[in-house]
């Protein structure tokens, strides 16, 4: 009888066992949105030490999951750093090593993989909206790599002209207006830079709504906070923000962009999507000083956009997923963008692909367990031309625990470009302003554990065809027709031009 009872209880703990499992492999699969910034510095958010740009939705966030304090950029320039966000792997393997412009011929590659593909095997929605630059023509566009739908800018909103404040078709850097597309049509040509960006907090809520019975991927590349385009350059932002920020006009972009962060989160929680959605805030690379009160502030860090000092390279980081990452966290951990592509793919219980080097790490114990960093070391590549003494596109700098060696240094637009032999070494836990370099005879072993990693990483690097090396094109302009002079979709164009009078045209 006791033997009965025994075999009839070791049956029941099997059942419930085998139940448990089902249950647990039926829970709804995590949703993920991913938040960048444009050009916005570590020193621009409220809750990193900005004493008058006020960003109480970036804030909020921060207070109820994590601050990110050593969360690195891949590359300190827009097209190679969304390159790498996107796919988890350093530009020089991608092919994207400087920034696209209007009439480029090269873009990324289309067999590099990027989160939407590796999501879509589980299920996931996803969608791109906001600035893309990674190609302008049509197959260099987020729908031909994974992402269902795209609503935004194809570059940088000082790369397309305005009705009063047109490009000149000739220039590399400013040759049509500046298009607005949904997936790969133009539906507006010269954008109305006033409605841009609560336009693309709607279309994000929008997608939330729609797949809220189901698992989705959100990736939100705002416009905000790189300048208008040049003549002079300008920040902008709608009516309801100008003028409101103690800051200026970089602060009213600022509190523009943070109100838009608040509709995200506040559509998460509304549809009670917020305990099963990580949401993580970063920006692309650091603050463009060379825009001097119309640019972003690197906070402490040195420098800014551009170089591969602290102040291009290290970015505010913020997690927020309520319910599973607790509130008042704070990381001091060495995580990277490239991060992204491995963790999202963990969480979601995705496959990163194996025939290709993936070079971010899964941080899901960084964010979850507040855990130490996944990396030995960070390469930070800078330079798609040849460095006397060192070659085509080298490493610039590395990270290596509390340390971090330059091999070359350099200010903006690559003034003052400098080979270090040895490198010049900053321990920048200690100093992260990089102000004081360590004395090299003293710090011998640990410059030789530098050298020896890049000499491996060297050895091993592979790098993809440039894309910036194939050149323009200007018959590739975006151009909603030719005909019109590429001006579409303008709902009255005379009030367009009047709106845009004395206001910034970027």
């Amino acid at each position: 009888a006791v033997r009965t009872r025994m075999s009839g209880l070791v049956i029941f703990v099997f059942i419930f066992g085998v139940y448990i499992a089902e249950c647990a492999s039926k829970a709804p699969l995590p949703n993920f949105v991913v938040l960048l910034a444009d050009d916005m510095g570590y020193g621009d958010v409220g809750s990193f030490g900005h004493p008058t740009i006020r960003t109480p939705q970036l804030d909020l966030m921060a207070s109820q999951g994590m601050r990110l304090t050593q969360w690195y950029s891949a590359f300190p320039a827009c097209s190679p750093s969304r390159a790498a966000l996107l796919t988890g792997r350093l530009p020089i393997r991608t092919g994207v090593n400087c920034v696209l412009t209007c009439p480029s011929v090269g873009g990324i590659a289309s067999n590099e993989t990027m989160i939407p593909k590796v999501l879509k095997h589980r299920g996931y929605a996803s969608a791109a909206v906001g600035k893309w630059h990674l190609g302008q023509q049509a197959k260099y566009l987020p729908t031909r790599f994974g992402f269902d739908s795209y609503y935004g800018i194809p570059y940088s909103a000082d790369m397309g002209g305005f009705l009063d404040n047109p490009c000149d078709e000739n220039d590399v850097w400013c040759c049509a207006p500046l298009p607005l597309y949904h997936n790969e049509t133009i539906v507006q040509q010269p954008v109305y830079l006033p409605d841009l960006e609560p336009n693309h907090a709607q279309y994000a809520v929008d997608f939330i709504t729609r797949n809220q019975n189901r698992p989705f991927f959100l990736y939100v590349a705002f416009a905000h906070t790189h300048v208008s385009k040049p003549g002079p350059w300008e920040q902008w932002s709608s009516p309801e923000f100008e003028g409101t920020s103690a800051r200026g006009k970089y602060g009213d972009a600022m509190e523009e962009m943070d109100w838009c962060v608040g509709e995200i989160l506040n559509t998460l929680r509304t549809l009670n999507l917020d305990e099963n959605t990580l949401v993580l805030f970063t920006s692309d690379n650091g603050p463009w000083l060379f825009q001097q009160e119309n640019g972003g502030s690197a906070g402490l860090f040195r420098n800014g956009k551009g170089t591969t000092w602290e102040g291009g390279l290290r970015m505010p980081g913020i997690a927020w997923w309520p319910g599973t990452i607790p509130p008042m966290q704070v990381s001091h951990s060495v995580v990277s963008t490239m991060d992204l592509f491995p963790t999202i793919a963990a969480l979601a219980g995705a496959e990163v692909p194996r025939d290709r080097v993936i070079d971010g790490r899964d941080i899901s114990d960084v964010l979850l367990k507040n855990a130490g960093s996944p990396h030995d070391y960070l390469f930070f590549y800078n330079a798609a031309f040849d460095v006397p003494g060192l070659g085509f596109n080298p490493v610039f700098a590395m990270r290596w625990g509390a340390y971090k060696a330059h091999f070359v240094t350099s200010d903006e637009f690559f003034a003052n470009l400098t080979v270090h032999d040895p490198p010049l070494l900053f321990n920048v836990d200690m100093d992260p302003s990089e102000q004081y370099p360590l004395d090299p005879r003293g710090h011998l072993a640990i410059i030789d554990t530098f050298r020896a990693a890049l000499n491996e990483h060297n050895h091993d690097m592979v790098p993809a065809p440039d894309a910036c090396g194939l050149g323009s094109n200007f018959t590739l302009s975006p151009c909603c027709n030719p005909d019109t002079g590429c001006i579409c979709g303008q709902v009255n164009d005379a009030a367009v031009h009047a709106s845009h009078n004395g206001f910034a045209t970027h």
